[in-house]
């Protein structure tokens, strides 16, 4: 459970450890005193992980059928899919020193 800066919850509901298989993981947000579904293009993993950024975006971790695990962050309006083993294109490093990277939003 994680709740942003505009006191919405959010979820991961998950059923992978039911014995029941009818269901899919998803994720979920109460918001105007009702609870609403997180639409995804993507599976989410086992024991899904969510956490919000200080920018309100939320971030799990997922994958596409057949295709690699990877970070999936949704800035309010679309989801954004990392490449294997990196974050979210919309995420680019900038070095601030010979040693130092931040990761800063690309606009």
């Amino acid at each position: 459970m994680e709740i942003n800066s505009k006191r919405e919850i959010f979820v991961a509901v998950d059923y992978s450890l039911s014995s029941y298989s009818g269901h899919q993981n998803y994720l979920a947000y109460f918001n105007e005193n009702e609870w609403k579904r997180l639409e995804t293009n993507f599976n989410l993993q086992f024991i899904p992980r969510i956490f919000i950024d200080k920018h309100d975006y939320v971030w799990v971790q997922g994958s596409n059928q057949g295709d690699y695990s990877g970070y999936f962050v949704y800035d309010g309006k679309k989801w954004h899919r990392s490449e294997e083993g990196q974050i979210p294109e919309v995420f680019k490093k900038r070095k601030s020193g010979p040693s130092k990277q931040h990761l800063v939003l690309h606009r």
